[in-house]
């Protein structure tokens, strides 16, 4: 089907990144040695592989968006204290289909536990 292909062109495209990624990683290890930490280094590379592979902001799309989050009325979805407050931040639906094991209250208590 459609959307079969569309997955496998997609998981061909990561693979290929991957390879990409490691074989730059030698390449560095080569030069900077094995023991050097190259993970900035590999992040900004693979930044500036999704930005010309047009991944990243639409044009318009990053003003639009800070437009919206300097807002006065905008309040951060984090900081809602009810429904609606969520609803306006229009980041609803991206915090309703975040799963936690345990409820938030659990896990800040775990971590208060532990200092």
């Amino acid at each position: 089907t459609k959307e079969n292909k569309k997955t496998e062109e997609e998981a061909a495209k990561h693979d290929e990144l991957l390879k990409k990624m490691e074989a730059t990683r030698k390449k560095w290890a080569e030069e900077d040695g094995e023991d050097a930490d190259d993970t900035d280094r590999l992040l900004q590379e693979a930044i500036e592989l999704a930005v010309q592979q047009g991944r990243g902001w639409a044009p318009g799309e990053k003003e639009e968006y800070m437009a919206r989050i300097l807002d006065d009325d905008f309040i951060p979805p984090i900081f809602a204290e009810n429904q609606e407050e969520l609803e306006r931040s229009g980041l609803a639906e991206a915090f309703s289909t975040l799963h936690f094991d345990d409820s938030p209250v659990i896990v800040m208590l775990d971590f208060k536990k532990k200092g």
